[in-house]
């Protein structure tokens, strides 16, 4: 007997990927999986840094396989999840990105 938990089909009310999807190279397939694991009616979160033109060399240090816009995360979003809000909310992270991106150009987090 496994002391951990095991998720049996449409276990959870809601599963949250905070900064997490972007370290995923199969993020499609792994959202299909988190979505087949929800309730009915259930609720999938997902935060991520945005914005593909702002991935640098940090990203890529700290294991990034992309950014995410609006588009892109509802390209890979399974036809069983309805949308229900999509928004941008880290205006400083993504003032700090670029200024890692053009001014500092660290590759390393410090």
């Amino acid at each position: 007997m496994s002391s951990g938990l095991q998720a049996t089909s449409r276990s959870f009310d809601v599963i949250i990927y905070m900064d997490v999807l972007e370290h995923i190279e199969d993020d499609r397939s792994q959202l299909a999986r988190a979505a087949a694991l929800l309730k009915p009616n259930g609720r999938l979160v997902v935060l991520s840094p945005a914005h593909q033109w702002l991935f640098s060399e940090f990203d890529a240090c700290i294991g990034h396989v992309r950014r995410y816009t609006r588009e892109s995360l509802r390209s890979i979003a399974p036809p069983s999840v309805q949308e229900e809000s999509i928004r941008y909310l880290d205006s400083v992270g993504l003032v700090l990105s670029l200024a890692n991106r053009v001014l500092l150009k660290q590759s390393m987090p410090t």
